[in-house]
């Protein structure tokens, strides 16, 4: 097997972890809290043993806390890798991301206050991993392979979403570790496992792996080194340039389609264990299941829209641009519709879970759209771009959790008020979409050769540079003034 596939393997296994590492909380917060709080029904002292006293607001803040140090750390994350390179800064986000997951259980008994906390120094930790996997991306794997790869890095996390809510529903109605404290045992050490293999198999680039093959060395450099002959260097290291980057509308464009796409995915990645559990009356066990059943179905999605937009690609069917945009498309506007079907199906459990099965189904066709575009945009700056677009995609961790607690607290226990939570995640697909169309692009961008005019639309200078265009292969290199 060619070595960059077991890098992108063990990748996938890093991010699998990452996921697994955020969404237990989900599933365990069902059975660590005492679910009777918005109702008036009399709780009896034996309800509430192994359980607190967390109100829906306490909970929405708990569950959002991961990513008020997550945002802050995935922006920076890509500028950090620069520095570091991603195999060491990914070795550190492992080992801090296993140790605080195996502390919650302490910091549960403690306070709130305590696991908020734990889960925001959780959030600082995995900020880094992402925008490290997406730069060593960028040296290991070739521009016609990544849609695939970077389908393979989602469906990682999905994988790690679907293996954690099944465990975590078995583990916290067992009587082993306490019950739901093992859910952060349990995968805390798993974290510890993953960690060794990465250590082990991964280097920053093909030049420093001791096992590669000199062809497989020289196919990977040979095809990276169009992307990378104008890089800007300062003392051996790349320097991002940041002014051209945080200007550029296509930047912009993929930075709001994530940040659309991720409000409805945090919305039900943190509440839907809640709204099912609550809502539709469903025990841990039928809980764990659907969210499983979702984040498979959306895996699925992800590896065959990767492939199938690779193929498109390969065929020169149509422009990387258009295939981008008919892919976000679907992956906007599909989710739009299931979630504003739901509040009129409120009877009809089979119906409900349907529409958000086809919802996360629907929203994998990402892999094809903002997912590769972050490569697309410029490569060699792709660590620091996905850290930039994926750190504005976060604001919705903090903030839709919050917003849902808050709602649910209006409502005093009314299950009609998730009404208003299916309207908002609609409303955010359709603006995303919306954007994503105008102002996205795949052609690549001459950041390192950055002017003010260029971007605000004033007379560029005279100066010609032969620039990648989405067709060079078919009419040669298109000459340009920037």
């Amino acid at each position: 097997m060619y070595l960059r596939y077991i890098i992108l393997a063990t990748a996938t296994l890093a991010n699998c972890l990452e996921y697994a590492l955020r969404d237990n909380m989900s599933i365990a917060i069902v059975a660590m809290v005492n679910n009777n709080l918005t109702s008036k029904a009399v709780v009896k002292p034996d309800e509430l043993n192994n359980k607190f006293d967390w109100s829906p607001t306490t909970q929405g803040l708990i569950l959002g806390a991961f990513y008020y140090g997550y945002i802050i750390a995935h922006m920076i994350g890509g500028q950090f890798c620069a520095w570091l390179g991603p195999r060491f800064l990914v070795s550190l986000s492992i080992f801090f991301s296993s140790l605080f997951t195996l502390l919650i259980p302490s910091a549960a008994y403690h306070s709130p206050t305590t696991v908020a906390v734990a889960r925001s120094l959780l959030g600082v930790v995995q900020g880094f991993l992402t925008p490290s996997l997406y730069a060593l991306f960028s040296q290991w794997i070739p521009k016609r392979e990544r849609s695939f790869a970077l389908a393979m890095l989602v469906v990682g996390g999905n994988c790690g979403s679907l293996f954690t809510m099944l465990i975590s529903g078995y583990l916290a109605e067992s009587s082993f570790a306490g019950g739901w404290p093992s859910v952060f045992y349990v995968l805390g050490s798993a974290g510890l496992v993953v960690l060794l293999i990465w250590i082990y198999v991964v280097r920053n680039d093909p030049d420093s792996h001791p096992t590669i093959s000199e062809s497989e060395r020289k196919l990977i450099t040979e095809s990276l080194a169009e992307e990378n002959k104008n890089v800007n260097l300062v003392n051996g290291n790349h320097k991002i340039p940041w002014t051209a980057i945080l200007l550029s509308p296509a930047v912009w464009a993929v930075g709001i389609a994530k940040f659309a796409g991720k409000w409805g995915y945090i919305t039900w990645e943190t509440e839907l264990p809640t709204y099912l559990a609550q809502a539709l009356g469903l025990n841990l066990k039928q809980n764990s299941a659907i969210n499983a059943l979702r984040y498979m179905s959306m895996s699925i999605s992800l590896l065959v829209t990767g492939f199938i937009s690779d193929a498109i690609e390969r065929r020169n069917l149509i422009s990387r641009t258009t295939s981008r945009k008919i892919f976000e498309a679907i992956a906007l506007i599909g989710p739009a519709v299931m979630t504003s079907i739901i509040p009129f199906i409120t009877n009809n459990t089979a119906g409900i879970i349907t529409a958000l099965v086809v919802s996360m189904t629907l929203w994998g066709f990402c892999a094809g759209g903002d997912n590769p575009m972050v490569v697309d945009i410029s490569p060699i700056n792709s660590g620091a771009i996905y850290g930039f677009t994926a750190g504005l995609s976060s604001f919705p961790g903090p903030l839709a959790p919050y917003f849902v607690g808050y709602v649910l607290e209006l409502g005093g226990g009314n299950p009609e008020v998730w009404n208003y939570v299916f309207w908002s995640c609609s409303l955010f697909y359709i603006i995303g979409a919306i954007f994503f169309t105008i102002f996205g692009t795949s052609k690549e961008q001459d950041f390192e050769n950055f002017n003010m005019p260029t971007i605000f639309g004033g007379k560029p200078e005279g100066k010609v540079i032969n620039v990648d265009c989405e067709k060079s292969k078919q009419s040669g290199d298109e000459k340009i003034r920037i």
